[in-house]
């Protein structure tokens, strides 16, 4: 795959997400802040937090959904706090943990702000208050990700005690502790409104029926940590980032591999978006490379082959891009070509 465009900061990038505006904000790991304009890239506005990120692996800085407010761990992760954009002062701070603080998050409501910490603890604090609303179920061990569905019904956290915890928000009940990963569980994403990765220290993947709490699926081909999770496509695609560069891809209606090299980079994936209007993968990395990558790459192609009738020359293209397999183009062409066959059969029988 080759980058549409591309540009290069100084610093790892920690956070790349979408505005409602269309611009695109990046954060790197000194908390520099960037609104840039998504099609030129060029800067739109930002401002520094002097926040000195040495460890970016799990969720160190979360901005609400309307950008307003942003969470962050401080340098020495003794604590979360809680900023207001607009002013550039911190609104509240959770110094609650004993030990450090792990990682933060917001929920796709921007209700709250939530503070996880090596205690196994996770705080909840609400946004327009400043004060502490609730705790989530507390594991055992180190919280290393916290996850919200997006109509913001569910909470999902996981531990170094290999347990995953589902909370209920809209009834502020829990729901299930997911019990099947042999090795501390890392990363942990919803997948639409029922189903839940989970990947764990030992590159084991599952995917979750959270209502019921079973395993749908276990995910085959991945062979180094993985860093970054995305879906795409109405959650038809998974994409997955590693600490080797590697982008893999998965298709979640059989939760086949389409493929385990379908980027490569020189660094840690950082943070994956999907611009599901542009079809566009954004890439960050550690080295401060950002990429953006049509997922449907040689669509244009495919269509030349298709009117010079090359149905053998589309089948091999295809594999330079798994997913155009997935394309209404692809789909006509499997059509010819199953027509093609029966006229052929027909004829030798009439023969």
């Amino acid at each position: 795959m080759e980058a549409l465009r591309s540009q290069n900061f100084k610093e790892a990038i920690v956070l790349v997400k979408i505005l409602d505006n269309k611009n695109l904000l990046l954060v790197d790991s000194k908390t520099t802040i960037r609104y840039l304009n998504k099609e030129t890239l060029a800067l739109v506005n930002g401002f520094k937090a002097n926040i000195n990120h040495l460890r970016f692996k799990n969720t160190v800085v979360q901005f609400s959904p309307d950008g307003s407010v942003f969470a962050s761990l401080s340098s020495d992760c003794k604590e979360s706090r809680l900023y207001n954009v607009k002013t550039k002062k911190a609104i509240t701070k959770v110094d609650r943990h004993h030990g450090e603080a792990s990682c933060v998050g917001i929920d796709t409501q921007g209700k709250y702000m939530f503070s996880c910490g090596d205690d196994g603890k996770t705080f909840a604090i609400d946004i327009h208050s400043g004060k502490l609303a609730f705790t989530l179920p507390v594991h055992v061990d180190t919280v290393n990700d916290i996850a919200f569905s997006s109509n913001g019904n569910w909470i999902a956290t996981c531990s170094y005690d290999r347990k995953i915890s589902i909370f209920n928000l809209s009834m502020m009940t829990p729901k299930h502790k997911l019990k099947s990963h042999a090795a501390p569980v890392m990363k942990i994403t919803f997948i639409g409104q029922n189903k839940l990765f989970s990947v764990d220290k030992n590159n084991k993947a599952i995917i979750w029926n959270i209502y019921s709490g079973k395993v749908l699926a276990r995910l085959e081909g991945i062979h180094d940590d993985v860093t970054q999770v995305v879906t795409a496509e109405n959650n038809k695609f998974l994409f997955l980032g590693t600490a080797l560069g590697y982008v893999l891809v998965y298709e979640l209606n059989t939760y086949k591999q389409l493929s385990r090299k379908y980027i490569k980079l020189k660094s840690a994936i950082t943070s994956l978006v999907f611009d599901e209007e542009s079809k566009n993968l954004i890439v960050a990395c550690a080295d401060g490379e950002l990429l953006f990558y049509d997922i449907y790459e040689g669509l244009n192609h495919l269509k030349e082959l298709l009117k010079q009738k090359k149905y053998d020359d589309i089948h091999v293209y295809i594999e330079t891009n798994p997913l155009l397999a997935y394309t209404k183009i692809y789909d006509l062409v499997s059509n010819l070509w199953e027509n093609t066959l029966k006229k052929s059969q027909a004829i030798s029988s009439e023969k």
